[in-house]
């Protein structure tokens, strides 16, 4: 499949079963009917107003019925009349539950199938072609099954954990979110940023508490890891 071919890419997904379930909790009734009618080769030239009005463009209606498009776009603009900027509305509104099956299949489906979304680099433009793009079109898209991965192939975090942040970012400072999950500050800056809440900090609001707390238990953490290395070195030495 080409990305940019949207209607062909998913009346070729309908063939398979386990996508056009994924597709009808996308897309509307209306344009399911209008993929059948043009996978089954029903539509008629009374169809292309509602296929329109459905998100369908001019070329797609034309590549899919036999037609070119000059012939398609005078039918239309006959038909639309006055209400053109009505069913243009209408269209581009449509077009965007089109697109968004279109990108569940390359960003989350295919991921999904390969246990990896990294494998829908390949489909992003080269400028943002990178696995933390890729990620974040996959959670974007509707995934739900992977993880965020590390480049040392170990889960960042769990999604249980990673959900439980964003939440209590929603009233609550960095600082406090940081201390009751155990994380660094700018490990929860990431989570934030990386599902684009905004946050505040203790020091906006007038507080300490938890700045103080957050910073004695860091402390605390690299003192045992620093005595528990120097115990390693210790036993290997007997």
């Amino acid at each position: 499949m080409k990305k940019r071919d949207v209607a062909g890419n998913i009346l070729k997904g309908m063939e398979n079963e386990s996508i056009l379930e994924g597709y009808k909790k996308v897309i509307t009734e209306s344009q399911l009917l209008i993929l059948k009618k043009l996978k089954e080769e029903t539509f008629i030239v009374e169809d292309r107003l509602d296929a329109y009005k459905n998100g369908f463009n001019m070329s797609e209606i034309g590549e899919h019925t036999n037609c070119s498009r000059a012939a398609v776009s005078k039918y239309l603009n006959k038909e639309m009349g006055t209400k053109r900027e009505e069913y243009d509305k209408l269209h581009f509104e449509n077009r965007e539950k089109l697109h968004f099956a279109n990108n569940w299949y390359f960003f989350v489906y295919l991921s999904d199938k390969e246990g990896d979304y990294r494998q829908s680099m390949e489909f992003l433009p080269v400028t943002i072609r990178d696995e933390h793009t890729a990620y974040r079109r996959y959670k974007e898209y509707g995934g739900e099954t992977l993880n965020r991965i590390v480049p040392d192939g170990r889960y960042l975090r769990d999604k249980e954990k990673e959900d439980r942040v964003v939440e209590k970012l929603k009233d609550s400072p960095v600082e406090m979110v940081a201390f009751q999950e155990r994380l660094t500050v700018r490990s929860v800056e990431k989570i934030a940023k990386r599902n684009e809440v905004t946050v505040f900090y203790e020091k906006e609001i007038g507080e300490s508490e938890y700045t103080e707390k957050l910073e004695t238990w860091l402390r605390k953490k690299k003192e045992n890891t620093k005595q528990q290395k120097k115990d390693n070195e210790e036993d290997e030495k007997q």
